[in-house]
């Protein structure tokens, strides 16, 4: 099974909730600094892009130019969905959770279904949690220094 890394915009829709798969990312392995335009990733995609043209500048022999190319789109890989995460944190999305699934789809339902079964969370007392009042009883009248 996948482990998937749930995020979304704070007080956001659930359309805009987004699921990155943890892992190697084959995509960003393959087409490298077009991977980054795609995602946004413009830093990225400067960097590839900048270090491509540093290589063919250089004029490396071709296998020292072939290792280097496979080390950069190994490293690409490997780290993609980290550096992707780490921009939409910049970004103002915020990270809701990590939910397993075969496929997407099956992590989608998973953490869907199990925000539909979890009880609301209230907000933190604002006060301090120790109190000097007293609890009200459930019988007011009984309670009452009127009587």
């Amino acid at each position: 099974m996948a482990i998937y890394t749930v995020v979304g915009k704070n007080g956001g829709r659930e359309e805009d909730i987004l699921f990155l798969r943890e892992g190697f990312c084959w995509p960003a392995f393959f087409f490298g600094g077009l991977w980054a335009l795609w995602h946004r990733q413009w830093l990225v995609a400067a960097a590839v892009f900048g270090l491509a043209a540093t290589m063919a500048a250089a004029a490396l022999p071709e296998a020292v130019d072939a290792i280097l190319t496979l080390a950069v789109q190994l490293i690409l890989g490997l780290e993609a969905q980290a550096l992707r995460l780490r921009s939409l944190l910049a970004s103002g999305y915020v990270e809701r959770g990590l939910v397993a699934g075969r496929r997407l789809e099956e992590a989608e339902l998973r953490y869907f279904a199990s925000r539909m079964d979890a009880p609301a969370i209230s907000p933190a007392p604002t006060t301090s949690a120790v109190s000097s009042h007293r609890p009200r009883s459930s019988n007011a009248s009984s309670t009452s220094p009127n009587q």
